[in-house]
């Protein structure tokens, strides 16, 4: 128990995880540099997937285009047809 007298003791630190990153910095005159590709989903699965976590995270945007992707790849498919009601709530939330 410690008490008001009492001095800290003192602990050792010990670092548990270091990290180091390196930046490159262009010069004010320099053009910037163009962002990298965009994501590449492979199959309506992975596309679905993906267009959930867009929706979820707030991605209304991205998940419409994904909602659009799903729709050109197979437009018969269960999925495709529930893509319709999603880009509603898309758009109503924009």
């Amino acid at each position: 128990m410690f008490r008001a007298n009492q001095s800290i003791p003192n602990l050792p630190i010990i670092a548990v995880a270091e990290d180091t990153k390196s930046l490159r910095v262009l010069p004010k005159s320099a053009a910037a540099p163009k962002p990298p590709g965009g994501v590449v989903v492979k199959g309506l699965d992975a596309l679905e997937r993906l267009r959930i976590g867009l929706f979820l995270q707030g991605d209304l945007k991205g998940a419409e285009q994904a909602f659009e992707k799903i729709t050109e790849m197979d437009p018969q498919n269960p999925m495709a047809g529930q893509t319709f009601g999603a880009r509603a709530r898309c758009r109503k939330e924009t």
